[in-house]
């Protein structure tokens, strides 16, 4: 399917659907190129490279990911040569290196944009969980707050149930004071009763 030698063979870090789709919107905004859709899916094959001088490139681009890692692809650029017989297009070295040279600066410019946009992401995450972090630390201290209260007024309570179980204690030992006082005070009574009783 892809004829000739690669001219530049590189890898980037990024998404093959968004690096296809910002590929085809670079050649069309930059050379005018011509591509194919297939399958909804907007394919940079058998591009027309217009350059600014006269040079015109038959290439193909294959993008490949990567068995190793994850989020890593492999970019072929293939580019006929003149004794191709599908080729109806000749073109210096020069016009070759300048073809992959663009191709490599572009591919720079997408590895930064998407991993700019990945950083720009995980800064909204960051900040999303610091606001959330944040949330819950002053929710924390409140809570905290209300505990020391709590905890002051049980101790508040505690001193007052402290104090109110010794004057029951002392109550009681007056009560047993004042019982025994008043059996005394009966006897003595009884005693004076019984004495002027004997004396009628």
């Amino acid at each position: 399917m892809y004829e000739g030698k690669p001219v530049l063979t590189s890898s980037t870090k990024g998404d093959k659907k968004s690096l296809l789709k910002a590929w085809c919107e670079y050649l069309e905004n930059s050379y005018h190129a011509k591509t194919k859709r297939r399958s909804n899916k907007v394919i940079a094959d058998n591009v027309v490279f217009s350059d600014i001088t006269t040079a015109t490139v038959n290439s193909i681009l294959y993008v490949e990911e990567s068995r190793v890692e994850k989020g890593i692809f492999n970019v072929y650029l293939y580019t006929n040569s003149v004794s191709e017989k599908t080729s109806s297009q000749t073109y210096t070295p020069e016009e070759v290196l300048k073809l992959s040279s663009n191709l490599e600066n572009f591919l720079s410019r997408y590895q930064y944009n998407y991993l700019s946009g990945l950083l720009q992401e995980d800064s909204k995450s960051l900040d999303k969980s610091q606001k959330s972090l944040n949330k819950l630390l002053i929710a924390n201290t409140k809570l905290e707050k209300r505990i020391e209260r709590s905890l002051r007024s049980i101790a508040k309570s505690q001193e007052q149930v402290d104090a109110d179980k010794k004057s029951i204690e002392e109550n009681k030992a007056k009560v047993a004071d004042l019982q025994q006082q008043i059996n005394q005070q009966r006897s003595k009574i009884l005693n004076l009763e019984q004495t002027r009783d004997q004396k009628n």
